[in-house]
Formats: C-alpha cells, structure tokens, sequence
C-alpha cells in the first residue's frame, strides 16, 4: 500500500489522502522529514484503517448498485410473449411428430404448451433483457419508448392471390406503408435515440 508522510508533522497516511488526519495539513513528502523523531512520524492505525473502510464501502456500494436489476411491469410482455410463442412452436412441432400419442391424451396439446412455456422462460427473459438494454449505460430493463415521427406515407402494391366471387385469381392488392422514427429513451442515464422503420397494413 503506497504512503506518503506530511511534511509538518511527519504523519503516515495513504497517498490517496490529501489533508493530514493528525495536524490538518495538506503538504505531504514520499520519504519522513529528517527533522521528526520516530515517535512522531508513526502512523495514526485508525486514519489509516478509517480511510481503507471508506474507500472499500465506495468499491462495494458501487458493485451493488451495478448488479442491481429491477424488471418493470412492462417488460413481462415481451417475456412472457416470446415464452409462450416458443413453447407454442415446440407443442406443434411435437404435435406433427407424435400425433397419435397427442390425439390418445386429453388435454395433452395444452399441457405441452404450458410446458414448454415454462421451460422457455430463459428465453424470453433473454429477449425481454436485450430489448430493453440501454446502448450507452448498458443497463437492462431502462428503455422506453418516447414517440414517433413519420418519415412518409404512401401506398404500394403486391402481387397476391385473392378469391372474388369463388374465383382465385393473381392481383395486385394496395397496402398502406408508414416510414417513421422510432424514438427511444434510458429511464437511469436519460440517453436518447431514434432508428428507422416501417408498417404495413393492407388498404
């Protein structure tokens, strides 16, 4: 642990100290002075042992609050959202695979689903994490959407099958597209940022 010695009373302390503990001064030398006995340049065990505590709970109250995780209400949509369309989409997978073992067990589907469901919560927890993961704080669970602003509205068309009348013929069908910005804020740092994106619907 590096020390320093003030230079009026010839005090030992930490070199992250700048105000002597015993006279109050704030000159301070690597080596003791010459002029000090040895009884006077001994070292004050409890200034120096105070400042190693404050500075151990600065490091340690710093670790807490960095490990500290707060999941809001909101961000349990997006969880338990990825989780059941997961488990959703193993139950039909299982379903395609064992039909007859499905088909022979009441209920058996919605079982499956649950199950998976639970099991995909990882999953979910993941995706609902990196959502909402702040790009300049790197918080998780602290981003909220702040507004939108349109870039352009226009129509455009698709090439699609359409039955009229019992009759399935290829046309092309309108759709509405909105360009717009999305804008983004941090609810811990206050960061701000927009990205660009769109929306279709059929006209």
């Amino acid at each position: 642990m590096a020390t320093q010695y003030c230079s009026s009373c010839g005090t030992r302390a930490l070199k992250s100290m700048r105000i002597c503990a015993s006279c109050g001064g704030r000159s301070f030398v690597d080596s003791p002075p010459a002029n000090l006995g040895k009884k006077e340049i001994q070292a004050p065990a409890q200034a120096v042992y105070q400042s190693s505590i404050h500075n151990s709970g600065i490091s340690s109250a710093s670790r807490s609050q960095a490990k500290e995780v707060n999941i809001r209400f909101k961000d349990y949509i997006p969880l338990l959202g990825v989780s059941l369309g997961t488990g959703l989409f193993l139950s039909v997978i299982c379903f395609s695979i064992w039909t007859d073992a499905y088909e022979s067990t009441a209920n058996s589907f919605w079982f499956s689903w649950f199950g998976f469901g639970v099991l995909s919560l990882p999953i979910g927890y993941w995706a609902a994490k990196w959502n909402s993961t702040c790009p300049q704080c790197s918080k998780p669970f602290v981003l909220s959407e702040d507004g939108q602003t349109d870039i352009e509205n226009f129509v455009k068309y698709k090439n699609e099958s359409v039955t009229e009348n019992g009759v399935t013929r290829r046309k092309d069908v309108p759709y509405n597209v909105r360009r717009y910005y999305q804008h983004m804020k941090c609810d811990s740092c206050q960061y701000e940022y927009k990205f660009e994106t769109k929306c279709e619907s059929r006209a």
